[in-house]
């Protein structure tokens, strides 16, 4: 069925690879993606790429025959103050793009997230919908109701070629607070482009999902009292909301996880499938049904780890019915447990050929036969590949061509014990060499979060200048269960900080680290993180690099109790106490180095700048770099960036740490 055919095409590799060298170059590492997304059309005949031409690009649109690609590309679209972000086949003749536009308006520059439909033939390109509301009525707000203004798409609508579903904000209301934007959801013919709305959304949900049939059926809404997000529906043939469930967390130990996957069958248009954790520790995949809001059956669950998704088939010959074929979890990362022997089959037969991979269907044709695989490993950035039956595997294209395998570190997945006995999940990547080794702590975001396996950028720089590094799941990691994550509520900087901390005891017993060159380094959480390691009595670090972290934790729970920081971060704001690092500063005995992005919305940069202060106040080492119009989160940070970041880190380490492998 699968034929290990490898198509190297130059004409796709878009960017010539770098000679094998023993050590990669800070800008293969820092490149912006050079392939984002990739769809093959419903007959299997033609592909859409997303790709940038240079190493910090803009992102534009190619259109291939997928049954010639080394022909090389038939057109392309991009330019003219326009990025492309993602590309869906809604037939085989149109193209709906999602694309940034940059908005110029006086000494004010916006980006707005809009969507096109593009035909592959004339490549006439049509914005829907086209909305510009009146600075005359509006005033200063027409500019921030103009950047909401933009329209997403919420459905293809598999079985009716000629129309989508978008979501989009076509009227405000007005209120003691000012204009608060409206959303709309429209069905839109796809060779005119004329937006017929068919629902009217109000102030109090967002998100809106439809059914098969294109019926507006779901949508959410946060708590303002409680800060859950909360899951409403509407039962077939009705117009009532009723809440269905809700995901939360809190001093009460009630960290419920529920979410809404999809609809389940055309037999049964109440019957959703969801995923939940109110019966167990990890949360399952079950059947629900709306109107009586009960579990009917429970499809899935992994006894350790939290279940994921599910993946899935249409049927061609009723485009409205899909098939599960397997449900993934959250475990090392890309684990999925098959229940379609065809699909087990195919994955089984794909890793004999993309080896040390972890591989997922992105986008097929509508018979299964044509296929647009996405894979990534340890040692392999994020790529894609086309398969047919005739051809069997081809690369379209690398996210970071310039990387090679054989110049990339190992990465394990492990459990360590904390000093308290528990268990603690974490990976380790290994560079290469004789250990023991100078060791980088890397604690994650969130910390409601979690790493996952596969390539990790900044892991991967560092092993490629020679550091191990241990990226501990500490309690209050996401994906390990309910005990795991509500075992660290409240404990930053105390239980949290035990368990990061006695990663490095646990490299040092192994024989992977040296413990006289030991450091720490994070983002955000991982930040706050980084710095409260090295105010601790005792701390094994010889220097430490706390970036975008929280030091002012008093303004950081005044600011998600005043509604910052999205949903997610006000569902777990009554977890965010303990130490507070600014109280600490005087304990500081070794180097720091501080990274903020100046742009940052989620964690202002106020937060450096004060530990910053506080440490030059208290005559300690420490060196400050802002990262210039950076935002916090990974493709808000591009190759400028990365290319201020990644050798100030190493020489910080190497020289004003002396921590040089």
């Amino acid at each position: 069925m699968l034929r290990a055919v490898i198509a190297l095409l130059a004409t796709l590799a878009f960017l010539t690879p770098a000679s094998a060298q023993n050590v990669p170059t800070f800008e293969a590492f820092s490149q912006d993606p050079a392939i984002t997304d990739a769809d093959i059309s419903p007959n299997g005949r033609w592909l859409a790429v997303v790709q940038r031409a240079s190493v910090d690009g803009e992102r534009f649109l190619r259109i291939y025959d997928a049954k010639n690609l080394s022909k090389g590309h038939l057109r392309t679209l991009g330019g003219r103050n326009i990025e492309v972000s993602g590309v869906t086949w809604a037939n085989n003749d149109t193209l709906v793009v999602n694309f940034i536009q940059q908005v110029n308006d006086g000494p004010n520059t916006f980006q707005i997230g809009k969507v096109a439909t593009i035909n592959r033939t004339s490549g006439g390109f049509n914005e829907i919908p086209k909305i510009q509301f009146d600075r005359k009525t509006l005033g200063s707000d027409a500019e921030l109701l103009q950047q909401q203004a933009g329209a997403s798409v919420i459905s293809n609508l598999p079985h009716d070629p000629e129309h989508i579903i978008i979501s989009y904000t076509a009227d405000f209301t007005r209120g003691s607070g000012g204009f608060r934007p409206v959303r709309y959801v429209g069905k839109v013919n796809l060779k005119s482009g004329r937006v017929v709305p068919t629902f009217r959304g109000d102030t109090r949900y967002g998100g809106y999902r439809v059914d098969q049939d294109g019926n507006v059926r779901l949508a959410g809404t946060t708590d303002p009292a409680t800060g859950d997000a909360v899951s409403v529906a509407r039962a077939s043939g009705s117009e009532e909301w009723i809440e269905i469930g809700r995901s939360g967390a809190g001093t009460s130990s009630t960290s419920q996880q529920f979410a809404v996957l999809g609809f389940s069958s055309v037999d049964d248009p109440n019957e959703l499938l969801v995923v939940s954790n109110h019966e167990s520790d990890t949360s399952g995949i079950y059947t629900f049904d709306i109107p009586s809001r009960r579990y009917k059956e429970l499809l899935f669950r992994h006894p350790r780890y939290d279940a994921g998704s599910v993946r899935f088939v249409r049927d061609p010959k009723n485009l409205k019915q899909t098939y599960i074929t397997g449900f993934t979890y959250t475990g090392r990362g890309g684990e999925v447990v098959w229940i379609d022997d065809f699909e087990k089959q195919f994955h089984e037969q794909l890793k004999q050929v993309l080896t040390d991979r972890v591989s997922s269907v992105w986008s097929q044709s509508r018979d299964g036969n044509v296929r647009v695989i996405q894979a990534t490993g340890e040692k392999y950035p994020r790529a894609f590949y086309l398969y047919t039956p005739d051809d069997g595997i081809q690369l379209i294209g690398e996210s970071m061509p310039q990387l090679r395998p054989e110049q990339l570190a190992e990465r394990k997945y492990i459990r360590y014990k904390a000093r308290d006995g528990y268990e603690i999940p974490a990976y380790v990547t290994i560079p290469n060499g004789t250990p023991p080794f100078p060791t980088v702590n890397m604690p994650h975001g969130g910390p409601t979060a979690r790493d996952t396996g596969g390539f990790d950028l900044w892991a991967q720089v560092l092993a490629s200048r020679g550091y191990a590094v241990i990226q501990p799941q500490f309690r209050v990691s996401t994906g390990f269960g309910r005990e795991h994550l509500e075992a660290g509520f409240s404990e930053w900087g105390k239980l949290q900080q035990d368990d990061i901390d006695d990663a490095m005891k646990f490299m040092v017993d192994a024989g992977i680290a040296d413990e006289d060159r030991l450091a720490i380094f994070g983002w955000s959480y991982g930040g706050y993180a980084s710095a409260m390691g090295i105010m601790r009595d005792n701390h094994p670090y010889k220097c430490a690099i706390p970036s975008a972290g929280v030091y002012d934790l008093p303004r950081f729970r005044a600011w998600l109790f005043q509604g910052g920081g999205g949903s997610l971060a006000r569902r777990y704001r009554d977890t965010v106490e303990g130490l507070n690092p600014l109280d600490y500063v005087s304990k500081v005995d070794v180097p720091v180095l501080i990274i903020h992005g100046t742009n940052d919305e989620r964690v202002p940069i106020i937060h450096s700048d004060l530990l910053n202060s506080a440490l030059k106040r208290e005559g300690k080492d420490v060196e400050y770099l802002k990262l210039k119009d950076a935002n916090h989160f990974f493709g808000t940070i591009f190759y400028r960036h990365w290319m201020e970041m990644f050798p100030t880190m190493v020489r910080f380490l190497d020289e004003d740490c002396g921590l040089k492998p």
